[in-house]
């Protein structure tokens, strides 16, 4: 069902889509249309499919810059389709039963894409907006998972009114059902997720109070994740970008994921050459081994033939990288469970059993690391193995990104992750541990939310003695919104609280 359900959305979408654009074209035709309802569908129809494309791309380092200065066209189709919905309702040129619904789905949705819009444009968002936003998110979420949190194709399309009677019954029915549609999501979004979301977003102001823990041994790195999944050397405009933002903040870690399509000498080559501008002698590296395109069913048609693959990409990776820390694996039970499925715990044990003896013998400064981040039981059985100390495991880490709870499920996890830190063997001293990613969900959540997010994981991350450092998830935004940098270059609020990270830790390691 998680495949299938977000065919059927995006299908949905695209029928709704195709039913704007002609519903428009015979309003527009129809010489005993109202002028200005003839005018609003005209406008609605030639805009939708530009301001959706320009919606879902804008966020995108690659393609953004191209469409971001038409990005407002989003919000403002939506306003156009409201004006028409309430135009034919006043006029009664449609039955309140098909118009109602429709207008009250179309106010909401108008409410979230100028929260969309001001996320991503720097403007100060409305709490009541930001809470809109979040509840669509969760709202969508139920049919589109985690992606509803971050993706900026993640989008829904408002409804046109119909002006003229149903000619046929089966045109009738498609109203009829596209009004129940309308009022059950407006009901699900206003009345069931909008409470949640609220609270959800409020909890993220508990950490506005956190404080850091010094660390006056210097035994705590700051890092940042650098460039979107590398299938090819990166463009130079992120390559700039990402290494300005690294420069600036002073941070002294630096991580990069490969897929394995990148995992060529070739790439491997380019990227080496690349990362020298950062690797300086205090900057460790830290790179994660990311999973095929087609990892679910390589994975099930030979598990022995996909764990050779990827072990003969690991080694490329060691030799020509030289990483401190390697990461065989991305988050087995969150990410991994989405994309190869979710193996057995002896799976992962003999997977990253097999990845350890492979870094012991090409690279044995090398530090093996695995991530828990869906705090789950299975997650839980597999760190308990990782932190002990006869695995071959040599740094354990987390990775913290709320859910759809907002600030309620972050802290829900910092809470776990220290329960499990607190569990450990107190006879013998612990292996090292990584917040191997962090971030946050700015287009669901708000940039309030990011800031606060990654200022109270930092500091659960300083107030943990065996915890070494922290990577922060992303330096732009790759496709998805995680980014400390939007498209157009503005730098969210989280860059300088970051900024005050570093040097309030530097000043205290002096």
């Amino acid at each position: 069902m998680s495949r299938i359900l977000p065919l059927l959305y995006w299908g949905t979408m695209a029928a709704i889509l195709i039913w704007n654009i002609q519903l428009a074209g015979r309003i527009a035709q129809n010489r005993k249309a109202p002028r200005l309802i003839a005018l609003l569908s005209a406008l609605a129809g030639l805009l939708i499919l530009p301001a959706a494309i320009a919606a879902a791309a804008a966020p995108s380092l690659y393609s953004g810059r191209a469409v971001q200065a038409i990005s407002w066209l989003w919000p403002l189709v939506h306003l156009i389709v409201v004006l028409q919905v309430a135009s034919a309702l006043v006029r009664r040129h449609v039955t309140p039963a098909i118009g109602i619904p429709f207008l009250l789905l179309d106010l909401v949705l108008l409410g979230v894409a100028v929260a969309r819009d001001q996320v991503m444009d720097g403007g100060q968002t409305a709490h009541w907006l930001v809470g809109l936003g979040a509840a669509h998110a969760g709202a969508l979420g139920i049919i589109l998972g985690p992606l509803a949190l971050y993706s900026p194709v993640a989008l829904q399309i408002p409804l046109l009114a119909p002006i003229a009677p149903a000619r046929w019954r089966l045109s009738g029915a498609l109203r009829a059902g596209l009004a129940l549609y309308a009022a059950a999501w407006t009901g699900l979004v206003v009345l069931v997720e909008y409470p949640r979301a609220v609270r959800a977003v409020d909890a993220f102001a508990r950490y506005d109070a956190a404080r850091l823990q010094e660390r006056p041994e210097g035994d705590f790195s700051l890092g940042l994740q650098l460039f979107p999944d590398i299938t090819r050397p990166p463009p130079p405009l992120l390559l700039a970008n990402d290494i300005a933002l690294f420069d600036s903040l002073g941070v002294n870690a630096v991580s990069v994921t490969i897929a394995p399509e990148g995992a060529r000498i070739a790439t491997l080559d380019s990227l080496a050459r690349l990362l020298e501008e950062v690797r300086r002698d205090t900057t460790q590296l830290i790179v994660s081994l990311g999973y095929p395109k087609n990892a679910r069913a390589s994975y099930r048609r030979d598990p022995a033939r996909y764990t050779a693959d990827r072990m003969l990409e690991l080694r490329r990776i060691l030799r020509i990288l030289r990483p401190d820390i390697v990461v065989p694996a991305v988050d087995p039970y969150g990410e991994g469970a989405r994309t190869i499925g979710r193996l057995s715990l002896e799976e992962w044990q003999r997977y990253l059993s097999d990845a350890a003896a492979i870094v012991q013998e090409v690279r044995p400064r090398t530090q093996v690391a695995v991530a828990a981040s869906s705090f789950d039981a299975a997650d839980s059985a597999l760190y308990a193995w990782a932190a002990d100390r006869s695995s071959p495991i040599e740094l354990v880490g987390f990775t913290f990104f709320p859910s759809f709870d907002g600030g309620l499920s972050l802290a829900a996890r910092l809470d776990a992750a220290g329960r499990w830190l607190g569990a450990g063997d107190t006879q013998r001293p612990p292996k090292p541990h990584w917040v191997l990613r962090a971030g946050a969900y700015p287009l669901a959540f708000g940039e309030d939310a990011q800031r606060q997010a990654l200022w109270g994981t930092l500091a659960w991350a300083t107030a943990h003695a065996q915890v070494r450092g922290m990577i922060v998830v992303d330096a732009a935004d790759y496709g998805r919104v995680t980014g400390l940098r939007v498209t157009g270059g503005r730098l969210r609020p989280a860059v300088a609280s970051l900024a005050q990270a570093v040097r309030l830790l530097r000043e205290a390691a002096q």
